[in-house]
């Protein structure tokens, strides 16, 4: 998704749905490390791209960008016999199965616009979040 932020206010930003998730739930989180004087600046701007995101959505070519995404991430965890490795053990100890990325891959294939944009009017909102300031501010 598109940051509208101007990319001068800060140094970088992330952010993931549902990160850390393993066998309890993940997380959603933005961040960025920015200058002090830019905090409420870029705060508002994380703010209206929630807004943007959970009323406009994602399009088709944002979709499809976030598969190949997902599809590369897939290809890097294969990339050595120790990921392998460690990827299986992890698989085998969440119970997921060892087929479990061939269902993620088919069910990422399956997943519409129309799904994607639904989730997001139902969780791209700032309610909830807790504002975490690190640093001389």
């Amino acid at each position: 998704f598109p940051v509208t932020i101007a990319p001068s206010l800060f140094y970088t930003a992330s952010g993931a749905f549902g990160s850390g998730a393993s066998l309890i739930s993940g997380f959603d989180q933005v961040g960025a490390i920015i200058s002090p004087e830019n905090i409420e600046v870029v705060t508002k701007g994380f703010e209206q791209m929630f807004k943007e995101l959970a009323h406009g959505g994602v399009d088709h070519d944002e979709l499809n960008a976030a598969r190949t995404l997902f599809t590369k991430d897939i290809i890097d965890v294969m990339s050595d016999t120790s990921s392998i490795a460690r990827t299986l053990c992890k698989l085998e100890a969440y119970g997921l199965g060892f087929d479990y990325y061939d269902t993620m891959l088919k069910r990422l294939q399956d997943f519409t616009t129309d799904d994607i944009n639904a989730l997001a009017k139902k969780y791209a909102t700032m309610d909830g979040m807790t504002r975490v300031l690190v640093g001389r501010v």
